[in-house]
């Protein structure tokens, strides 16, 4: 029987919920773990998103979900609605939170099988990964459920907990899974942590704004260590910055001046690249940053 206590544990201990590939919305979402031949009690958080069209696949991969190396990939694939089988590779990589070179990455590749009318179908295999140069890099099993069925066991645990009467209220809050959901649906960069994006883009479009309620926050942006926004108090509208982009690295630093009304400093930021949207929120207490690292291909 399917393990689903992996499941809640890696609710509380990763942060393992419905990012997007862009602002679209997928029909197919699947939360799990991968797992390795070299060592099988490593688990390392995974989430699958995909749109299938007759037969073809397309869509994201996310692998370490909150984590130091949180990276974004390009999935294409098909499917074999007769036979129920499932396969995809790992095409393009999105975005990283690991400093290793794009070189240094392990592309997934999966064949199993799947019934795609069953929202509470699972995704079970093994895999093989294979590096840039296509040579092979490491191998394991891959373990996810759908979404949907993830959401129901939340749903379940997270009433027994708020009807308990041993639990205090403040626990309750504090425990409370929808709750968490919500608060992990944002990619957030916190102190000293830096997102890679890869474009073959010349400019890209950056936008800040107040996703909630406007509390003073006011932040500095650096491009390369020159400033580009000077003591702005980020507001409800959106602040639009067309950037060019040189070859190589380009790096934007945020600086966090304040901490608002409401603690911490929170700014919203998207990044337009082409037909890419990349939407995540800075995290920060006063004289902290985070940043951006664009490579242009």
């Amino acid at each position: 029987m399917y393990n689903y206590k992996i499941f809640f544990f890696l609710i509380f201990y990763f942060t393992i919920f419905n990012k997007v590939f862009g602002q679209q919305m997928f029909d197919y979402q699947f939360i799990g773990v991968l797992t390795l031949d070299n060592d099988p009690n490593l688990l390392i958080t995974y989430e699958l998103g995909f749109n299938e069209v007759d037969g073809k696949i397309l869509g994201y991969s996310l692998t370490d979900l909150g984590g130091l190396h949180e990276t974004k990939n390009i999935i294409e694939g098909v499917y074999d609605k007769e036979l129920r089988k499932m396969s995809f590779e790992e095409k393009e990589l999105l975005y990283t939170k690991s400093n290793y070179e794009e070189k240094a990455f392990c592309f997934v590749n999966f064949e199993g099988n799947l019934k795609l009318q069953d929202n509470i179908s699972k995704l079970q295999g093994a895999f093989k990964s294979f590096y840039l140069d296509k040579k092979n890099c490491l191998n394991g099993q891959l373990k996810l459920i759908n979404k949907g069925r993830l959401e129901k066991i939340v749903a379940k645990v997270d009433k027994k907990i708020q009807k308990s009467k041993k639990v205090d209220q403040e626990t309750k809050n504090s425990l409370s899974a929808s709750k968490m959901l919500n608060e992990l649906r944002i990619n957030k960069l916190s102190k000293n942590e830096n997102l890679t994006l890869f474009s073959n883009s010349d400019t890209v479009e950056i936008s800040f704004w107040d996703n909630g309620k406007e509390d003073g926050d006011k932040i500095n942006v650096f491009q390369d260590g020159k400033l580009i926004l000077l003591n702005y108090v980020v507001k409800k509208d959106k602040n639009h910055i067309i950037v060019k982009l040189r070859e190589g690295a380009n790096i934007f630093k945020l600086v966090a001046l304040n901490e608002g009304e409401f603690s911490p400093n929170t700014p919203r930021i998207e990044l337009i690249d082409d037909n890419k949207i990349f939407t995540l929120q800075s995290d920060l207490m006063k004289h902290e940053s985070s940043s951006i690292t664009i490579l242009k291909k």
